[in-house]
């Protein structure tokens, strides 16, 4: 499926980002704790990094995907509300939605 395929190579081309070292992604990460507090940017980095390694590793992501027949299913919007307690705590909410084929309508915590 040509769909499946373009989503996996989208989630290597973001786990590249995630893992880079580069000045947008420490902008980010500075905007982050500039917002909040709490997003200490070394915790922020871990959780960049446990995401990289662990949710969009390349093998586990294409033996998760490929799991599921979704050649049926009818595309939905699905609405998200993202927490806010902790960094990227709302990730794999979204990764499902995606991977699933839905759009995601998200709504960030306040």
């Amino acid at each position: 499926m040509t769909d499946r395929k373009a989503f996996l190579e989208s989630l290597q081309a973001l786990k590249a980002f995630l893992i880079s070292d580069t000045p947008e992604r420490e902008e980010i990460i500075q905007r982050a704790y500039g917002g909040n507090q709490w997003f200490v940017p070394a915790f922020t980095m871990q959780a960049l990094e446990a995401i990289a390694n662990e949710f969009l590793d390349e093998e586990k992501c294409r033996k998760w995907i490929e799991s599921y027949d979704l050649s049926s299913a009818t595309q939905k919007t699905v609405a998200l509300i993202m927490a806010g307690n902790l960094p990227l705590v709302g990730f794999h909410d979204l990764l499902c939605v995606l991977a699933a084929g839905h759009k995601a309508m998200i709504k960030l915590s306040d």
